[in-house]
């Protein structure tokens, strides 16, 4: 009979491999990355590593801003009355507890393991690319006459492409799945940066941030190609600052920004948010059903409306919050009060998490949001932890246009980078 100590060990040792996993089927399939959490869970309690929380270090802080803000949820469902859709929402944001006990507890293997976790997650991004374009092109491709036709173009959607938007990232929310692209930009700037390896290598991590860069480009999100355009611009500065001098980089940067820039104008969902900003840039012969068109060149202006109509909205519950449980109710009555009718209909939450967080929470939750984004920021500007830089600037823009939070995707994400990046750039012994 195998004994406990035993089953410790194993559990102990698994641990790398789940975390390895778990970056692994982020961006490939979650529900396995959701899985893996649990079982990730399971082998932490049996491996006894619960108990290195004893050993307090003052430098960990920063790695439970993340419980803290779990708990400020928790505590909201005190004054909501909507418990069923509280509870489910503090049961999706359980991981910002599991992984600071986790990471924190498990140091020696984070750390050991990091370029590992950091290429499975890569690896990972490579895969899920590649199986949303090998199905955009099964769905392209038809047999008529003895012959296969290619067409990108659905029949009974004429304004849609297989190669673009949500029909190419058919397993996940084009938003959420640039944004992982935007990370694993900034960690393959991290490899060349750092990794002493042959010039081969250096040639692939191009080639593949090129893919991820053109992944983000059909995947059309205004979010994702704003947030790459700036980590591609910070990842080059990075990489040559030290090595070209000022004037080159200048130079260069101003090419990379120009051909940017005109990437994402050729994209048809930007050059509508460009269009919508008042930039001269026409979408009337863009090929659009009414309804579609409508919607997309409105809807701009319509997140614009919620916003401002957000605090107003909250007006006197702005040091609580309506609580987790109540706000997006409330949101709603609030749409219909200020004749949001579109956002009413459609049952549109803030599209900005810090304004989310703000009517669920009101200022103290708002408040704990900057505090676990300035925070690290602050630290790691202070110590050149790039790669933390890079992390903080991808979430700290995506709360702008998304309520990340609301989508168990954008709370898994958040959680397993944070901790991960906290944990290396801080001065935490290993316990």
């Amino acid at each position: 009979m195998i004994s406990f100590t035993t089953k410790s060990n194993f559990a102990k040792k698994s641990i790398p491999y789940f975390l390895i996993a778990i970056a692994f089927f982020m961006p490939v399939y979650l529900k396995l990355s959701i899985i893996g959490l649990f079982v990730l869970t399971f082998a932490w309690l049996l491996s006894g590593n619960w108990l290195n929380l004893k050993e307090y270090n003052k430098n960990s802080m920063l790695l439970w801003l993340l419980a803290f803000f779990w708990l400020l949820h928790a505590v909201s469902l005190v004054y909501s009355t909507n418990l069923y859709r509280g509870l489910n929402d503090i049961q999706q944001k359980l991981s910002f507890i599991i992984f600071p006990l986790i990471f924190y507890t498990s140091i020696r293997d984070v750390k050991s393991n990091y370029n590992k976790i950091l290429i499975a997650f890569v690896s990972g991004l490579i895969l899920s690319g590649l199986i949303c374009l090998i199905n955009a092109t099964y769905q392209s491709l038809s047999f008529a006459n003895s012959q296969f036709v290619f067409n990108p173009i659905p029949i009974d959607y004429y304004w849609e492409n297989y190669f673009s938007y949500s029909r190419l990232s058919f397993p996940r929310h084009p938003t959420y799945f640039a944004m992982f692209y935007c990370l694993g930009i900034a960690i393959l700037f991290y490899f060349a940066k750092f990794k002493k390896e042959r010039s081969w290598t250096y040639v692939a991590i191009a080639i593949v941030i090129c893919f991820f860069v053109l992944m983000v480009f059909l995947l059309s999100s205004r979010a994702g190609i704003l947030v790459t355009i700036v980590v591609f611009i910070g990842g080059m500065l990075w990489l040559f600052l030290k090595r070209m001098g000022w004037v080159l980089n200048i130079v260069g940067v101003a090419v990379i920004l120009l051909f940017l820039a005109t990437f994402a104008k050729n994209n048809e969902r930007f050059s509508i948010l460009l269009n919508n900003l008042g930039l001269k840039h026409s979408v009337e012969n863009r090929t659009y059903s009414p309804d579609e068109k409508s919607e997309i060149v409105n809807g701009d202006n319509i997140r614009t409306e919620i916003w401002l109509s957000i605090p107003e909205i909250v007006g006197p519950n702005w040091i609580f919050g309506f609580g987790i449980g109540d706000s997006k109710q409330e949101l709603l009555q609030g749409y219909k009060n200020k004749g949001l009718i579109n956002a009413l209909d459609n049952e549109y939450n803030a599209h900005n998490q810090y304004l989310e967080t703000f009517a669920g929470l009101g200022i103290l939750g708002f408040l704990l949001l900057l505090s676990i984004l300035i925070f690290p920021l602050y630290n790691s500007f202070r110590k050149r932890k790039i790669l933390l830089i890079m992390f903080i600037t991808i979430i700290a823009l995506n709360f702008i246009f998304e309520s990340v939070l609301e989508r168990i995707g954008g709370v898994i994400f958040l959680g397993f980078f944070y901790c991960l990046f906290i944990l290396m750039s801080a001065n935490i012994e290993e316990t």
